[in-house]
C-alpha cells in the first residue's frame, strides 16, 4: 500500500512536471512567433490553452510508454523547434505560414529552398541553445520513477482518446478556430497564426489534408442541378484560344512612388492592349507562390477556400485522377489542347495533373536543349514566347482542321530576384534611403516584368498574321516576393500590410487581359456581335473562365453557367470575405449562401464523380 502511494505521488510529479516542460516549449514557440502588437492577442487564454493541450498530451503519451520524463520532453521538443524553423524561413520568405499539406511539397520546397540564400537568424539560434540546455539539465535532474502497469495503459488509451477527440471535435474546427478569440489582422493569415499559435495553427491544418466530401453532398442532387443548365447544342464557331499564365506578373504601375529612368514603362505592351482588349483583375490564393493554385482555379472553375479556408496545394492533395476543367469543354469541341511550361515537369505534380485535366500534348523543360537561354536560375520569357508561337504554327500546318487550345505558364520571373547590379540598363528609378540590396532586388524584378511585357506583344503580334479567330487571355499568378519585411512594397508605394480588406485585396491580386485578331473581330462583325472592350469588376480567379467564355460569346456548358450565376451575387470569395455589390462581407444572405452550398457540392462532383 505504501509502495502504491509512493508511486502515485511520483505518478503526480510527472506530471507537474510535463506541464511545466509543456510550457517551456509553449514559450519558445512564442518566442519565435511574436511580435507587437501579436503577443498581446497570443496571450489570450483560449490561445495558451489550444497550443498548451497538444503539447502536454504528446508528451504525457511519450512519458506512460516509456516512463521517462526526459525522453518524452527530449522528443517533443526537438520536434517542435524543427517546425519552428521551418515555418519561420517559409514566413520569411513568402509570408505564408508553414502548414501539415506543405509536407507533401517535400521535393519543391528543397529545390525552392536551394536557391535561396538562408540568412542568419539570432531568433533560430537562441531558440536551439534553449533546446538543447533544457534537455540537458532533464537530463541531469529530473529522474523518471516506474509508473504502474495499470496506469500505463490506461493512462495511454485515454491520452490517446483525448488526442483523436480534440483533434476532430476541437482542434480541427475552423469556427472555433477564427471566432472564439480576438485577432488584430484576420485577413493576414501569418498574423492569425501568430496570435493563434504556431502549433495550434498547425494542427488546425491538418483539415486540409485530402478533400472531404461536403456535408450534404448528393450525387444525383448535382447531376440534376447541372441538368437545369443544359442547351441545346447550335452551330458556332469557336475562336482558338491561348491562355498565358505569367510568373509574378503584377502592375507595380499602381506602386505610388514608381519612378523610371528615361521614361521606361516595364509594361509599356501591356497598357497599349487593355485599351483594345477587356482587363481587370483577379484575386488568387496565393502571396509570392502558390503559383500551381491559380492555374487550378482558372482551369477548374474550383475556389479553393470553398473547399477548406486553409487554403491547401490542389495538385498535391486533392487531383488524383481524371477531373473536369475547362480542357473538357475544348477537348468536346474537338480541339487539340495543349500544356506548356519551361519548368520541371514534377513540380507542383504538374506532368499527372496536366493528364488528369485532359491535355493531348505537355511540354516542359526536359524538351528543350540543355544550353537553353536562361535568366537567373529559368527559362526566358523569349523562349517561352517562341515555344507558345511555334505549338501555334506547328498547329495550323499539321491540324488546321481541328481548334487549338494552349495553356502556357511562364517561370522566368519566379524569385529569388538578383540581388546584384547585371549588365542591363536601370529600368527602376533609384529611391532615397534604399539599400543596394533592395533596389537591384525591385530592378532587377523590372527587367523580367519588361521581358513579360514583350512575352505578350510577341504573341499578340503572332495572332495578327493567323488568319483563324484568335483569342488571347494573360494573366499574373501571384504577386513577387522581394522581402520579409515588406520593404520593398513599402518603398514603392503599394500598401499590403494595412489591417484591412483593401490591403488584403492588394496584396492577393493580379491584372488579366484579353484580346483577339483581326480575325475574331471580323467574326463578331459578321454575327453582329461586338468586342468586349473595358474595365471588368474585380473577380476570384475561379471565375476568370466564365469571363473568357463572355468574351467568345458561346454557349457556356452547365458548370460554368452556374458559374455565371454565382458570380453574379458574389464576385470574389476569399478565405476571410466576400465581396458583393461592391462590399465587402464576412457573412452572405441565405439564399447566397446556398448558391455557394450548392457551387462546394459541384467542384467536388467535378473532382471525384464526374469521371
Amino acid at each position: 500500500m505504501i509502495k502504491f502511494k509512493k508511486e502515485s505521488y511520483e505518478f503526480k510529479k510527472g506530471i507537474v512536471v510535463i506541464a511545466l516542460l509543456s510550457v517551456v516549449v509553449i514559450a519558445v514557440q512564442y518566442f519565435m512567433q511574436l511580435s507587437f502588437p501579436s503577443f498581446i492577442y497570443a496571450l489570450h487564454p483560449f490561445n495558451l490553452l489550444m497550443n498548451f493541450i497538444p503539447v502536454f498530451l504528446t508528451m504525457f503519451l511519450i512519458y506512460l510508454i516509456s516512463g521517462k520524463i526526459n525522453l518524452s520532453y527530449g522528443v517533443t521538443s526537438v520536434i517542435s523547434g524543427i517546425i519552428l524553423a521551418v515555418n519561420y524561413f517559409k514566413t520569411y520568405f513568402r509570408d505564408e505560414p508553414f502548414k501539415i499539406t506543405d509536407l507533401a511539397l517535400g521535393k519543391e520546397t528543397t529545390d525552392m529552398l536551394s536557391m535561396y540564400k538562408l540568412p542568419f537568424s539570432i531568433k533560430i539560434l537562441i531558440m536551439t541553445v534553449v533546446i538543447a540546455y533544457t534537455i540537458y539539465l532533464s537530463i541531469k535532474y529530473i529522474k523518471s520513477q516506474k509508473i504502474n502497469p495499470i496506469i500505463r495503459i490506461c493512462g495511454s488509451l485515454i491520452t490517446v482518446l483525448l488526442m483523436v477527440v480534440s483533434y476532430t471535435y476541437l482542434f480541427t474546427n475552423n469556427d472555433i478556430y477564427r471566432k472564439l478569440a480576438p485577432l488584430s489582422n484576420e485577413f493576414h493569415e501569418t498574423s492569425v497564426v501568430n496570435e493563434r499559435g504556431f502549433i495550434y495553427s498547425f494542427i488546425n491544418s491538418a483539415g486540409a489534408s485530402g478533400y472531404d466530401m461536403p456535408k450534404g453532398y448528393d450525387k444525383d442532387f448535382v447531376i440534376n442541378e447541372l441538368k437545369k443548365y443544359e442547351k441545346e447544342e447550335k452551330e458556332e464557331t469557336i475562336p482558338n484560344v491561348i491562355a498565358i499564365m505569367s510568373e509574378a506578373f503584377f502592375d507595380i504601375n499602381e506602386g505610388q512612388n514608381i519612378k523610371y529612368e528615361k521614361g521606361r514603362d516595364p509594361l509599356y505592351n501591356f497598357n497599349k492592349i487593355k485599351k483594345e482588349g477587356y482587363s481587370g483583375k483577379i484575386l488568387v490564393p496565393g502571396f509570392g507562390g502558390a503559383t500551381a493554385s491559380t492555374e487550378y482555379e482558372f482551369l477548374t472553375g474550383a475556389n479553393i477556400s470553398l473547399s477548406d479556408r486553409s487554403m491547401p496545394t490542389p495538385y498535391k492533395d486533392y487531383v488524383t485522377k481524371n477531373i473536369y476543367s475547362l480542357v473538357d469543354y475544348f477537348k468536346e469541341k474537338d480541339f487539340e489542347t495543349y500544356a506548356i511550361h519551361p519548368g520541371f515537369s514534377w513540380f507542383y505534380n504538374r506532368n499527372n495533373v496536366y493528364k488528369y485535366m485532359g491535355f493531348d500534348n505537355r511540354t516542359f523543360i526536359d524538351s528543350l536543349p540543355k544550353d537553353v537561354e536562361k535568366t537567373n536560375y529559368y527559362v526566358n520569357d523569349t523562349v517561352a514566347a517562341d515555344m507558345i508561337i511555334d505549338s501555334y504554327k506547328n498547329h495550323l500546318e499539321t491540324k488546321g482542321d481541328k481548334g487549338y487550345f494552349n495553356f502556357t505558364v511562364t517561370i522566368q520571373n519566379h524569385g529569388p530576384y538578383m540581388n546584384y547590379k547585371t549588365d542591363k540598363s536601370h529600368i527602376l528609378k533609384r529611391p532615397d534611403g534604399i539599400s543596394d540590396t533592395l533596389y537591384y532586388t525591385i530592378d532587377n524584378y523590372l527587367q523580367g516584368l519588361n521581358d513579360a511585357d514583350n512575352l505578350l506583344k510577341e504573341v499578340k503580334d503572332y495572332i495578327e498574321t493567323v488568319d483563324k479567330p484568335t483569342v488571347l487571355i494573360f494573366f499574373g499568378d501571384h504577386l513577387p516576393f522581394f522581402d520579409a519585411e515588406q520593404k520593398g512594397y513599402e518603398t514603392i508605394g503599394y500598401d499590403i500590410t494595412g489591417n484591412n480588406y483593401e490591403a488584403t485585396i492588394r496584396k492577393y491580386s493580379t491584372p488579366y487581359v484579353i484580346c483577339s485578331n483581326k480575325a475574331f473581330k471580323d467574326l463578331l462583325r459578321e454575327k453582329n456581335e461586338k468586342v468586349e472592350k473595358g474595365k471588368g469588376k474585380l473577380i476570384s480567379a475561379n471565375f476568370l473562365a466564365d469571363e473568357l467564355f463572355d468574351y467568345i460569346k458561346v454557349e457556356k456548358p452547365p458548370y460554368f453557367s452556374y458559374l455565371s450565376e454565382v458570380k453574379k451575387d458574389v464576385n470574389v470569395i476569399s478565405p476571410s470575405f466576400y465581396i458583393m455589390n461592391n462590399e465587402c462581407v464576412t457573412e452572405l444572405p441565405d439564399d447566397v449562401e446556398e448558391k455557394l452550398n450548392i457551387l462546394r457540392y459541384m467542384q467536388y462532383y467535378n473532382m471525384k464523380d464526374c469521371k
